[in-house]
């Protein structure tokens, strides 16, 4: 049975994220806190991505906990993307 959800609203699932279009919609200072969906959108992934590697337990950028809500900095995001740069030809950490 499908949930009733306002018109115009999307189901995650149903979303299609374009991160550079994302990126440049989002107006957000470096400490400003993002959803599961919106640091997804920021970094070009589906939600589903980021809540598999936060139920891991490993990789993935830092994330805070608050009660049941998930949290990420921006600034955190780009320190991951930053840390996880490699040069044609290295090996992957």
């Amino acid at each position: 049975m499908l949930a009733n959800r306002p018109v115009g609203e999307k189901n995650v699932d149903d979303a299609e994220i374009s991160g550079a279009q994302n990126r440049q919609q989002l107006s957000i200072t470096e400490n400003h806190l993002l959803s599961t969906f919106e640091a997804a959108a920021y970094l070009a992934l589906k939600p589903a991505t980021l809540e598999k590697w936060r139920s891991a337990g490993s990789g993935g950028p830092c994330y805070a906990r608050m009660g049941h809500a998930i949290r990420y900095r921006r600034v955190d995001l780009d320190d991951y993307v930053a840390a996880n740069v490699t040069a044609p030809g290295e090996a992957r950490p």
